[in-house]
């Protein structure tokens, strides 16, 4: 039994897979949720700081500005934290790859 071999086509066949499966769509459109509101806090805190330039800032307003830039890496974090979860998987797959062939040789 060639574990080696076995190993190369459970490879192909999930990387068919997942390459077409709605994974990669939902990532995808997650990337583009998360630029969209990054953009949109970085828009309107930009916004309230060239209305400070003639006006007094107040408690909401000041409020308003510091809120949307506090959430921003609470919600980015959940998405770097499965960034590095699926790394971790990769490299965790590479080196039980690398050890089968090296158990061949």
């Amino acid at each position: 039994m060639d574990l080696g071999a076995d190993l190369d086509e459970t490879e192909k066949f999930l990387t068919s897979f997942f390459s077409q499966s709605s994974t990669r769509l939902t990532s995808v459109a997650f990337q583009r949720w998360m630029c969209v509101l990054t953009v949109s806090v970085l828009f309107w805190s930009s916004i309230r700081l060239v209305y400070w330039l003639s006006h007094t800032p107040t408690l909401y307003g000041i409020l308003s500005f510091i809120l949307p830039l506090l959430l921003l890496p609470l919600l980015a974090s959940a998405y770097a934290e499965v960034n590095y979860e699926g790394i971790k998987v990769i490299q965790v797959g590479s080196f039980i790859h690398f050890l089968l062939l090296f158990q061949e040789s």
